[in-house]
């Protein structure tokens, strides 16, 4: 026996002692793209049926942008308790190409099996089911995640987020996306002698960002 299936076998062997039981497969239907404006849905076989107490999550990000969000799926079909479903938020217009991947994770936290890491295009043509019904209840994976913005996703629908120690809060810190010269009431510092002072700027709706300043013509 070489050692590459030792090492496999040593591996389904640790698995299952943490599950308690056989190790749920997760085998997630393709995906061939992500489209710019809607909630793509996610479908998932998981063989064998999860622990009650166990969780089947989809893990997201740009494609090698900081660390994964997740978001939980769910059984939509009781008579068909093998198939998941999971919903995706919609991506930021900057974000071209996205990372995911499927693992179910026991009541500890721990991730017991995983798929691996597909990336797929985010296009205008994209042509797959989306729920733009759906309301999100987006994880994070690292304390750094925590008071801030979902990176490189929209907010649209996101109502909670869930921390690393699994307590949930109302979502906070997501903004719908804007551009900092679309915001309104910027507050931008002035020099005016030696005095400091501020201004708001409340009506900078362009959607093409300033022009830059010439050095010669400030």
């Amino acid at each position: 026996m070489n050692r590459l299936v030792v090492g496999c076998s040593l591996i389904a062997l640790a698995l299952g002692s943490v599950a308690g039981a056989q190790v749920s497969i997760v085998t997630p239907e393709p995906l061939e793209c992500m489209p710019p404006n809607g909630h793509t849905v996610v479908f998932s076989d998981v063989d064998p049926v999860p622990n009650e107490t166990d969780e089947v999550r989809i893990y997201f990000r740009r494609q090698g942008f900081g660390d994964f969000y997740y978001v939980i799926m769910e059984v939509p079909d009781d008579d068909v308790p093998t198939r998941y479903r999971g919903v995706v938020p919609v991506p930021e217009p900057d974000n071209e190409y996205a990372e995911y991947y499927l693992g179910v994770v026991n009541e500890a936290g721990t991730l017991l099996s995983r798929s691996e890491t597909s990336t797929v295009p985010i296009l205008d043509d994209c042509d797959v089911e989306t729920d733009d019904s759906y309301e999100f209840v987006v994880g994070e994976t690292s304390a750094a995640q925590e008071g801030r913005k979902i990176a490189w996703w929209q907010c649209e629908d996101v109502t909670a987020r869930i921390d690393v120690y699994g307590e949930q809060r109302d979502e906070g810190a997501c903004v719908p996306i804007i551009y900092w010269w679309q915001r309104p009431e910027i507050v931008v510092p002035v020099a005016l002698g030696t005095v400091g002072s501020i201004i708001l700027i409340d009506d900078i709706l362009e959607d093409d960002p300033p022009p830059p300043v010439s050095p010669s013509s400030p």
